[in-house]
């Protein structure tokens, strides 16, 4: 069975909150582009989906082929799963700038996990080093999480000198892989290899930091850019991050492992060996190192600005302003590109897969007079909504910035006559989708039930199970007892579900529990 997850993303002016939920699971028999838009399309009758958002699909990254082929779709507001394309950019990065040393991180790992034997000699060499008290488990690798690239980046710099002994005792004593463990140590020493892997670990840690922090349900685009943009400076300044003394010693203590080692037999490279005593090429860590991890940290960050293109920028660059409006003029203010989106018309002009020319008219979401009009009344309370947001954040010792959910909580509560148009407009900015994460915890509780039980359960009993599971919901006693009293008064029901009913009988007061 295929089923399609519909979440909703919106204020709750009742609770001052940002809510993402899960709005049904649909049954779906075709996933063309076709068929999902007009099941979206059944939806629209009923909600205004503000966006759509997608994860993992480069056809719906606004490029002409898949979903956009579709001449239905083309006129449909997409939004790739933002969170999702810092992890693309360095895996771009590792790919094409360092794809040699990642690949053999990996491959050393594997070789490690495949043996008991061998992976109890890294344990063993571990401790000995005092890199980890007890042996550290080698992190599993993987092509589709982007945590794992971090993980396997910072185990091999933890634990460089302690990988390398390990090496050396497989191939000192003859073990099964002796002349794989041979080759993977003489890399392993390689300067240029080991200060790949520090800047690597670096790059890759600031990835796992940001995306750690785009995970929450309250995240809002302000936010997110304010993460993106820190995020590329802290990218941008790796250098001064990477500590060289310890880049020298692990270099120094590597080597000192690494007294005499030859080639693999079958090696079509020079024989002659190598020790510490060798005249090898030394890179000039002031400059010839610097100027070779520019590359790597160059080649991220134009992935990045590619990633993040024109549909991105023009909400990144303009929302920030919605925070401080009143740093800008009036005029600034109503000419914020962002906002033009929404008080002008949309048009739409597409070039059918039949070659045949579709156009298509949307209506202005707000209106720019009533904007106009409201905006020394939006000056006044947002000036009110710092105040209010600093006094709080106070009182709970917090010294952060206000964000849009801070200013469209304080205006669900105090602006909603005086400033109707400009509520709006913050309930559209807020629950922008940014990414897909109320999705992947959906479909992460589904894939705990049974898929027997998924295959017979109705499409409203899966989606209440999928709701229970992926929210905390405060189930009393009461309430446990009356679904049991529910199932024994329906036995039949209880069966389809696979649940068994036990009666248990009193005699002594002739009374009778149901468990």
């Amino acid at each position: 069975m295929e089923q399609l997850c519909i979440c909703l993303r919106y204020f709750n002016p009742s609770t001052r909150e940002l809510v993402e939920r899960i709005f049904c699971l649909c049954d779906i028999h075709s996933q063309t582009g076709e068929f999902l838009f007009e099941l979206e399309k059944e939806l629209d009758k009923k909600f205004i989906l503000v966006g759509q958002c997608f994860d993992g699909a480069s056809s719906v990254r606004c490029q002409a082929q898949g979903h956009i082929r579709s001449r239905i779709n083309a006129f449909a507001f997409y939004v790739h799963c933002r969170s999702h394309l810092i992890n693309l950019s360095v895996k771009d990065t590792l790919t094409n700038e360092f794809n040699k040393s990642y690949d053999l991180i990996h491959r050393t790992l594997v070789f490690f996990q495949e043996s008991p034997q061998r992976h109890d000699t890294l344990k063993r060499s571990q401790i000995f080093h005092e890199t980890s008290k007890e042996g550290s488990k080698v992190p599993s690798a993987s092509d589709t999480r982007w945590v794992y690239h971090y993980q396997l980046a910072d185990f091999v710099w933890t634990h460089m000198v302690s990988i390398v002994s390990a090496l050396i005792q497989i191939h000192a004593n003859n073990k099964d892989g002796l002349e794989t463990a041979n080759g993977f140590a003489i890399r392993f020493v390689n300067e240029k290899f080991i200060y790949e892997v520090g800047i690597m670990k670096i790059i890759l840690g600031h990835a796992k930091l940001f995306l750690k922090q785009t995970e929450s349900r309250s995240m809002t685009f302000d936010k997110f850019s304010t993460y993106l943009d820190s995020t590329t400076i802290r990218i941008e300044n790796t250098l001064n991050e990477f500590d060289y003394e310890i880049y020298k010693q692990k270099v120094k203590e590597c080597r000192v492992l690494l007294p005499m080692t030859h080639r693999t037999a079958h090696s079509t490279r020079s024989s002659n060996p190598i020790n510490n005593n060798s005249n090898d090429i030394h890179i000039d860590m002031a400059i010839g190192l610097n100027d070779y991890s520019k590359k790597f940290i160059n080649s991220t960050l134009n992935s990045i600005n590619e990633r993040f293109g024109q549909d991105s920028r023009i909400i990144m660059d303009n929302i920030s302003m919605f925070t401080k409006l009143n740093d800008y003029s009036n005029e600034e203010v109503l000419k914020n590109p962002l906002l033009n989106l929404y008080f002008n018309e949309t048009y739409y002009k597409h070039k059918g897969v039949n070659h045949k020319i579709y156009e298509r008219t949307d209506e202005p979401l707000l209106c720019f007079a009533k904007l106009e009009k409201e905006l020394p009344q939006i000056r006044v309370l947002l000036k009110s909504a710092n105040n209010e947001v600093k006094r709080m954040q106070e009182k709970k010792t917090i010294n952060d910035e206000v964000c849009l959910l801070d200013i469209l909580k304080f205006l669900s509560v105090n602006g909603n006559y005086l400033v109707p148009e400009w509520l709006k407009l913050y309930q559209i900015l807020t629950t922008l989708p940014i990414g897909s994460n109320e999705c992947e915890r959906s479909f992460s509780a589904l894939k705990r039930i049974k898929t027997k039980l998924r295959n017979n359960l109705s499409s409203t009993a899966l989606e209440t199970a999928v709701k229970f599971s992926v929210l905390k919901s405060n189930v009393t006693d009461d309430d446990l007892d009356d679904i049991v009293q529910h199932f024994y008064m329906y036995p039949g029901r209880a069966k389809a579900r696979n649940i068994k009913i036990y009666k248990h009988e009193n005699n002594g007061d002739n009374s009778t529990d149901d468990e």
